[in-house]
């Protein structure tokens, strides 16, 4: 749990840091960052009148609240920074997918059975792990063994069956080498 929050407050402040480019975003059309500035927006002006309101009541908690919305705008700036400066690297070898800090998945690249753009977006079954920042999955990757997805604070899963949220569906495609599989 110490290692995501760290990572989020060096996103925040630091920026991109020593991640190198990703080949393919994963967000930067999904419109993820309007909902972080609404989130943003909506923080900012709870802040005061809540501040206020649990003073009333005890100072201490009133600062502790305040303290935790400021937190929650640092939170939020980490988390908009690393979606925008982590994404998914193929290469010869390996694939990896990387939803900002959010998710990480590493494959090994021949044990990429099928990458399919999927159009209308069907549901994903429960049993595949599904990575999207904002909106539903547009790429389904198909694989010969299930692999194991880290995610915040700890949490992991794991799947034969990937969904993503790609912002090039058609170049993630083409960067595995399976055109059999375009729309």
């Amino acid at each position: 749990m110490l290692t995501t929050e760290v990572a989020l407050l060096r996103f925040a402040f630091l920026g991109r840091g020593d991640d190198a480019k990703p080949d393919l975003t994963l967000a930067q059309r999904s419109g993820v960052g309007s909902v972080h500035a609404g989130m943003a927006l909506v923080l900012c002006v709870e802040v005061v009148p809540v501040h206020l309101l649990v003073s009333l009541v005890s100072p201490v908690a009133a600062w502790a609240s305040s303290a935790l919305s400021l937190y929650a705008l640092v939170w939020l700036l980490g988390d908009y920074r690393a979606l925008h400066a982590r994404g998914v690297m193929v290469g010869p070898r390996r694939v990896r997918v990387r939803l900002g800090l959010r998710w990480q998945l590493d494959l090994r690249r021949r044990d990429v059975l099928a990458a399919d753009v999927v159009r209308p977006f069907p549901a994903p079954p429960r049993s595949a792990l599904v990575l999207s920042a904002w909106g539903p999955p547009n790429v389904r990757l198909r694989l010969r063994r299930a692999y194991g997805a880290r995610g915040y604070y700890g949490l992991r899963r794991r799947s034969d069956e990937v969904w993503l949220r790609v912002d090039d569906p058609v170049a993630l495609v083409l960067a595995l080498e399976i055109e059999d599989h375009l729309p």
